[in-house]
């Protein structure tokens, strides 16, 4: 990973939009929940030597933080630094007197599930059927595993 001294985060720019649309779909994302979210969410970027490395798509509300997109750059990966990113997440919300951090992930994508627990995310619900109701077919996702279910995770701090 760069050294600490050069990594930056701040606000998706302009320029990056494109980076985003095209590695936000690697997080299972639909076209419109990557539009919606450039349109509506807060958007860091994590670059490292001012490139792009990841990136989380953020809704605050009163009590909590929802995280809708988190992605690294493949040339970024297993190098931990979606836990990092998530260290930092809860360090911000904790700053804005936040409880928790929620977010929604589908059944398949056992390698975030397991991260997520790791860092402290528990299991809050299973929601079977709604990603294969809301999309309107089923496809494979990782390890060809069906792509049915929303798995909404909670961390409470």
């Amino acid at each position: 990973m760069t050294p600490d001294n050069e990594w930056s985060v701040g606000p998706i720019k302009p320029e990056e939009t494109s980076w985003f649309r095209e590695i936000a779909p690697e997080s299972a994302c639909e076209p419109y929940e990557i539009e919606a979210a450039l349109a509506e969410d807060e958007i860091l970027v994590w670059r490292s030597g001012g490139v792009p490395a990841a990136a989380a798509s953020l809704i605050w509300r009163a009590f909590e933080m929802e995280l809708r997109i988190l992605v690294v750059d493949r040339s970024f990966r297993r190098q931990g630094l979606a836990s990092r990113i998530l260290l930092e997440l809860r360090d911000l919300a904790k700053q804005r007197g936040l409880r928790r951090i929620v977010l929604f992930t589908s059944n398949d994508n056992t390698p975030a599930i397991r991260l997520y627990q790791k860092i402290g995310f528990r299991l809050k619900a299973l929601y079977p059927g709604r990603l294969e109701r809301k999309r309107g077919c089923v496809r494979l996702g990782v390890d060809d595993i069906p792509i049915r279910d929303d798995v909404e995770m909670v961390w409470e701090f």
